[in-house]
């Protein structure tokens, strides 16, 4: 046949070594064969010299296809042998297999080898004879074979005139060998049995497939981008944190790039998590559309840079949504190039039958980008936002690529079983987006990648050890969080005005719409939601959460108690953020209770007792079925907590001890100050595990044993109790009853502790004769004191909760705390907004009564600002002795430096509606009246 040429000795231009592309990817050893083997119909050099005799087409037909058998035998020979001479290499020392462990991919910083890279297309046409390489410039049917032939007659030196004719005219027939021809059939068949994991790794071939099935591609990736926003119809609002934290990552990247840093910590990773419909995908559409440009315009510190913005989704339309079924049976790089490329053609459903690598992918992408640039690959900008990132976690990797490791990871036991299931279950992760994690760092191929998701700790901790574990990765968080007040009410004034412009009837402004604002309040400020209420062709998207009863118990154990060591943990953290039960608000950092607890179910996997579990379920349900409609709102919401605290400990001791009796609940009051005397309280396990848990909303002429309930509306200065025991000297319980005195319509003014003595008095002076004097009274009240609560001053056997241990009190139900006394109807509006204007060391009480009944009268938070200085009169009612109210008239001025701040201005839960008779009225949702002009 001939020689071969030296394959080493080749001038190529300098890339990165064979070496160091095994270090830096575990699938090298498998993608440099996938060079000549991916996606091609084979044939090989000794098929040209042997067709050189063939006379009839049948001869020709029958010899050729014995040459392609040869040719796939010679090929596994060489592949053999490549392997072999791979473990000599691995043996001694020299080198990591390219399908070495994590460990070894940790190295890629520092190895280097002085092997030469494959030669390009062009390079080895070059080397052919003249009258061969014009079949290589027409268009083959299989391109992969062409490639195939192209690299074996580009190595062989030995052609003579008839050897030259006959592979000319041999060239000419291959030519047009399809995908479904027998010869190549054969080939391809044997490569899939061989190396079923190779990747088309080059960007000429990739772009030469791609051409073959779509021949109109160009790209787009702006349609791709505004497909995406059209769904997002509304700006941008309350978003000003997560756009100077965007701006300044964009500035650091820029900056890295200047100064030609190559450390992977000079290259962070974007991560955006939250919880479901916090507004992710609109951030990361907003990213590109909007923050990209102007970080890439001339500025003082930076010239004007030439950028290329990529949006990829695992949760679009067409061919962007994640599925596993099929997914999972590709090469992980795969699932991200074929969205890398559908974005940049805005091809959603752009696929091909060959597995993708991502450096194909982005090679092809940055060379087709440069080009209609005009400029040096190496000075485009790249900026990928991934969606839906989570998606990728816990993927399975299919058998045929997973690295040489994973089997051995797989029989981990003991000490090592742990981390081994971590790296499994971060190992799709790791092979799809290793290629390009590794892309982001340095100068030579700029890239910036933002990642959205809503599983935090597991999204930072797949980013960091993409590499391996002691060769970590660099992750900046970016703040998100649900929408403040005041960002909610730009949004439904958005909303609104949207309604204006389109002529879509709406009864009045929104602000008094009370069935609205209930709702509003409900969804704790997720811009999807709050759109779903006002937009019925907007679906919310939050759905049914089943958890089992043991996850369950762990997290009201975490909501219930503020500083539970098991709060906050990686599997709450994870799972049930990214399902929408837990949140964090912006004024806390420990995690809430979602408000729409309905959305919780149970199923099977119980524990004992059952029915306790049960009970605590209905209990928390309760508390969403009645925001709307309960008139004691802030007392309903204690009695409620209480019970959920006692059926809590009460469910831990039985599952310690089944016939447990009395349970210490001392902790039922988490942030109140007991005063002198103050026994400890105890329940009777048994009872609360018997009793059949009425629901609470039902008041009760008497305190009972097994629940805590509201009292009947005729007895005024108690409004809930229950029967407890206290623990006597001689060990003995003896029944105590606990009284509930809940003042929230204080809240505005701030108490001494004689006030509150005065209180706990007529909640005892409230109970039945024979019960006063063993009562315990707990007076939980938001209003400040006037001084650090002292347990010496407050009357014996008591609890204080003031403002101050609130807090803690509410713990994780905080913001289902906030909703009932955003509605308390003890409160007037006034009150309301002078309680959120108030502040001791800014704005004293006199002025934000002041400012909060101009803002009562006018209606409109726009129009108090026009009236700074002017002297407020209003009427109030003011208690001057038991049972006798007096009205006193006040006029107060406040003084313009009192004008609290637009968030404060604009808080949307201070204004109620009234109605012409002076009482609330309840006004049909804008979602209702959309639904009747339709």
């Amino acid at each position: 046949m001939g020689k071969k040429k030296n394959r080493h000795a080749r001038p190529v231009a300098p890339s990165v070594t064979p070496s160091k592309r095994q270090a830096e990817d575990p699938s090298e050893g498998q993608s440099k064969r996938a060079r000549t083997d991916v996606s091609i119909d084979n044939s090989s050099r000794v098929a040209s010299q042997q067709r050189a005799r063939v006379t009839t087409p049948q001869q020709r037909k029958a010899k050729s296809t014995a040459v392609l058998q040869k040719a796939a035998s010679a090929t596994q020979a060489i592949s053999s042998a490549r392997q072999a001479n791979s473990s000599n290499r691995n043996s001694s020392g020299e080198n990591v297999t390219p399908m070495d462990t994590d460990a070894g991919n940790g190295a890629s910083s520092s190895s280097s080898s002085s092997q030469a890279a494959p030669p390009s297309e062009a390079e080895m046409i070059e080397k052919l004879p003249e009258r061969l390489r014009k079949p290589f410039g027409l268009i083959w049917r299989s391109a992969g074979l062409r490639r195939y032939l192209l690299r074996e007659l580009s190595e062989y030196d030995d052609f003579n005139e008839d050897k030259l004719t006959a592979v000319e005219g041999e060239l000419s027939r291959f030519k047009d060998v399809v995908q479904e021809s027998p010869w190549s059939n054969g080939i391809q068949q044997w490569r899939k049995e061989q190396d079923p994991s190779a990747l088309i790794t080059e960007a000429d071939v990739l772009d030469k497939l791609l051409r073959e099935k779509y021949p109109d591609l160009s790209p787009a990736p702006e349609t791709t981008i505004t497909r995406a926003r059209a769904s997002h119809k509304f700006q941008l609002v309350d978003r000003e944190d997560t756009i100077k934290s965007l701006q300044a990552q964009m500035a650091q990247f820029r900056r890295s790039l200047r100064e030609n840093l190559s450390d992977r910590t000079a290259f962070p990773f974007a991560l955006l998590a939250t919880l479901p419909g916090c507004g992710k995908t609109r951030m990361c559409l907003e990213t590109l559309q909007s923050i990209v440009p102007k970080a890439c315009a001339a500025q003082d510190e930076f010239p004007k840079a030439h950028y290329l913005s990529l949006f990829l989704t695992f949760n679009g339309t067409g061919g962007t949504t994640w599925v596993a079924e099929s997914e999972e049976q590709r090469h992980p790089e795969h699932a991200i190039a074929k969205r890398l490329l559908g974005s940049y053609f805005a091809r959603p459903t752009l696929d091909i039958s060959a597995n993708i690598s991502v450096s194909a992918a982005m090679a092809l992408i940055r060379a087709t980008e440069s080009k209609k640039l005009n400029i040096d690959p190496a000075e485009l900008h790249i900026f990928i936002a991934i969606d839906e990132a989570t998606r990728l976690l816990n993927a399975r990797v299919d058998p045929k690529y997973q690295l040489a490791d994973h089997k051995t990871l797989q029989a981990a036991m003991g000490e090592d079983k742990k981390s081994a299931d971590i790296r499994l279950a971060r190992r799709f992760w790791k092979q799809a987006l290793g290629s390009l994690q590794r892309l982001c760092i340095g100068s030579a191929t700029p890239t910036w990648l933002l990642l959205a998701g809503t599983k935090s700790s597991q999204l930072a901790a797949a980013i960091t050890n993409v590499l391996a574990e002691d060769s970590l990765m660099t992750v900046a968080s970016v703040p998100i969080a649900p929408l403040s007040g005041s960002g909610t009410a730009e949004l439904l004034d958005k909303i609104y005005m949207g309604f204006r412009d389109a002529n879509k009837p709406v009864l009045g402004p929104w602000r008094h719409n009370a069935h609205l604002m209930r709702s509003v309040q409900r969804v704790a400020g997720l811009p999807r939601s709050v759109i779903a209420l006002c937009m019925p062709d907007n679906p919310d998207t939050l759905g049914l959460t089943h958890l089992s009863h043991s996850r369950f118990v762990d997290l009201m154990e975490s909501c219930l108690f503020d500083n539970n060591p098991a709060a906050d943990t990686l599997i709450q953290e994870n799972e049930l953020v990214s399902i929408g039960v837990l949140f964090k608000a912006r004024e806390t950092d420990r995690l809430l209770l979602f408000p729409r607890v309905t959305l919780i179910q149970l199923y099977d996997g119980r524990i004992q007792p059952i029915d306790i579990v049960d009970d605590m379920r209905r209990v928390l349900h309760q508390l969403e079925a009645e925001l709307p409609t309960k008139w004691q709102g802030w007392e309903y919401f204690c009695v409620a907590i209480l019970n959920l605290r006692i059926l809590l400990l009460v469910t831990k001791a039985l599952q310690v001890n089944s016939n447990a009796q009395y349970v210490s609940v001392d902790s039922i009051f988490p942030g109140a100050v007991s005063g002198s005397s103050t026994p400890n309280l105890f329940v009777d396990a048994q009872v609360w595990s018997k009793v059949a848990f009425s629901p609470m909303a039902a008041p009760t002429r008497k305190a009972y044993s097994g629940r805590v309930t509201l009292c009947e509306e005729s007895r005024r200065g108690i409004d809930g109790w229950s029967t407890f025991y206290e623990r006597t000297p001689e060990g003995e319980f003896v029944p105590v009853t606990l009284a509930l005195q809940c003042k929230l319509h204080q809240v505005e003014s701030p108490m001494s502790h004689e006030d509150q003595n005065k209180l706990l008095r007529k909640a005892r002076a409230a109970l039945p004769e024979a019960e006063r004097e063993n009562a315990v009274v707990a007076l939980l009240t938001t209003s400040r004191m006037d001084s650090e609560p002292d347990a010496q001053q407050l009357d014996s056997r008591s609890f204080v909760l003031d403002r101050a241990g609130m807090d803690k009190f509410t713990a994780g139900f905080k913001a289902i705390a906030n909703i009932f006394w955003s509605y308390d109807p003890n409160l007037s509006s006034a009150d309301r907004i002078a309680s959120k204007f108030h502040a001791p060391k800014h704005t004293s009480l006199e002025h934000a009564r002041a400012m909060a009944h101009m803002i009562d009268q006018h209606r409109a938070a726009e129009v108090f600002k026009s009236h700074a200085d002017e002297e407020v009169t209003w009427t109030m009612e003011v208690e001057k002795q038991r049972d006798k109210w007096v009205e006193v008239k006040t006029t107060v001025q406040y003084p313009a430096s009192a004008i609290p701040s637009d968030e404060v201005l604009n808080w949307p839960y201070a204004l109620e509606p009234r109605s012409e008779q002076g009482g609330d009225q309840i006004v049909r949702s804008c979602a209702d009246t959309e639904l009747d002009a339709e």
